[in-house]
């Protein structure tokens, strides 16, 4: 392909990441270009074939911004969530030390996805286990790769727009995007989104070089795996007041979550911060008048956890008038469009559908549940 391929950053606002360069790979500028661009997708997914067993990884490179809030827990309150002994050693911040990445479980795998996730292990080769080591246990992680080859095809391409107008992103600007996301988000890791541990690039078995993001292993149940049909309207008040918080809290960092969904929301019962937020590979700067794509879709997810639409008003309609901090993100929402939420109940979604007409799902337990109002929301702003 030609040299001069560039990537693009119009997808994001104008700024200058560390090590900007990182992230630099080829983008077609010509429709030849771009045909032969798509021809290289195609022959990597043929060469692609997944693996059953526990697989590692070829680090080609380390994106060298090291200044991870995970490195700095020694100065955090305690109710952040712990970060593995791996991370916070001395070793994990020296690039010319070997990372060593282990894929274990496949969380979300196959063709036509923007991400291959897997559950795996990370740990520093100097720090590993020997007979004669001690050593340290390997940390568990998440690792997201943003494999090309696997993503949703293309399907147009103009010179002046780029591929499909633009919207269609390249894994490095899919990662660049990712690692400016958790960059806003700084103080919000290890709380209400994972704690980031860095970008990578890999080159996979089949020669293919991608793009991934390392990042904490939440324990907790996924939204669509939860239920609120029989909880009550306090409970789901609770639940409630602690999603709209975490969301307002990344609006507060200059970012909207643009695929908040039950995928994407982790519920972490008796935890100080019970929702976590996950996928922020699709974050947009902030804007007002971009605030109905924030309030609707947590009003959906509310509602394809099982609770009732008339309970969710009774909530909202409190809350508008409630004076928190947060709220002022259903307020506006209301001046902008003064019936948005009439729309909410008419939009189908996969859970909703499932909710429908599917089985149930993990219940929460009353007593499990009241644990979520032990805790003071925090609507501290970062």
């Amino acid at each position: 392909m030609a040299s001069h391929f560039r990537l693009t950053f119009r997808d994001l606002p104008s700024l200058t990441l560390p090590d900007d360069d990182f992230f630099r790979a080829p983008y077609p500028a010509t429709t030849s270009e771009y045909l032969a661009f798509c021809d290289g997708l195609k022959q990597h997914a043929s060469a692609w074939h997944p693996s059953d067993a526990p697989w590692t990884v070829d680090i080609v490179q380390r994106w060298r911004s090291l200044d991870l809030p995970c490195l700095r827990t020694n100065l955090l309150p305690p109710e952040y969530r712990p970060v593995p002994e791996v991370v916070r050693h001395a070793s994990f911040t020296q690039q010319d030390q070997e990372v060593i990445l282990a894929m274990y479980i496949p969380l979300q795998t196959g063709p036509q996805k923007w991400g291959q996730v897997w559950h795996g292990t990370m740990n520093v080769r100097s720090l590993i286990r020997t007979e004669s080591r001690q050593g340290l246990a390997p940390a568990p992680v998440v690792v997201k790769i943003f494999q090309e080859s696997l993503f949703e095809d293309p399907s147009l391409f103009e010179p002046e727009m780029g591929i499909a107008q633009g919207g269609w992103l390249t894994g490095a600007q899919q990662a660049r995007r990712e690692a400016w996301a958790y960059s806003s988000t700084r103080s919000l890791q290890g709380r209400e989104v994972p704690w980031s541990y860095g970008m990578f690039k890999f080159r996979l078995s089949h020669g293919e070089l991608a793009f991934a993001h390392v990042m904490e292993c939440v324990e907790g149940q996924l939204g669509k795996n939860v239920s609120l049909r029989d909880s009550s309207e306090a409970q789901l008040w609770l639940l409630a007041d602690a999603i709209s918080s975490g969301f307002y809290k990344m609006i507060e960092c200059g970012i909207l979550h643009f695929d908040l969904s039950l995928r994407n929301i982790i519920i972490r019962l008796g935890s100080s911060y019970p929702v976590v937020f996950l996928d922020l590979t699709f974050a947009f700067e902030y804007t007002e008048s971009m605030i109905d794509d924030g309030v609707i879709p947590l009003m959906i997810a509310l509602r394809d956890m099982g609770a009732d639409m008339y309970v969710i008003k009774a909530w909202l309609d409190d809350r508008v008038h409630s004076g928190l901090s947060w709220s002022r993100m259903f307020v506006r929402g209301f001046e902008l469009r003064p019936h948005w939420f009439d729309h909410v109940s008419d939009i189908m979604t996969p859970e909703h559908r499932r909710e429908l007409f599917e089985g149930p799902r993990l219940k929460l337990p009353s007593s499990i549940l009241r644990l979520l109002g032990a805790h003071q929301i925090d609507a501290s702003s970062c």
